[in-house]
């Protein structure tokens, strides 16, 4: 009988904290490059360093903004819902 019913979705991910992770993952990417360039040296990819290092700041960049822009966002709407009662 669980299997036919529907999932509930009442706990639901509060939007504020999706945008945190979301940037406490780009600062995640950001602070993996050091480590990932000494595996690189480490399994003889050094000549790949520098594509690793970008690649890494590139995708860590992305999900930062996302998060930073989603939490303005949020703020922006929080504000103008706050003023119009």
């Amino acid at each position: 009988m669980g299997a036919t019913q529907g999932k509930n979705h009442s706990n639901s991910v509060n939007p504020k904290r999706k945008y945190i992770r979301l940037q406490v993952v780009g600062m995640s990417f950001g602070l993996s490059i050091l480590p990932a360039i000494m595996l690189a040296y480490m399994f003889n990819l050094g000549a790949f360093a520098g594509q690793i290092a970008t690649l890494l700041a590139v995708v860590g960049c992305v999900f930062f903004s996302f998060g930073l822009v989603g939490r303005q966002e949020l703020a922006a709407k929080r504000n103008q819902d706050s003023q119009n009662p």
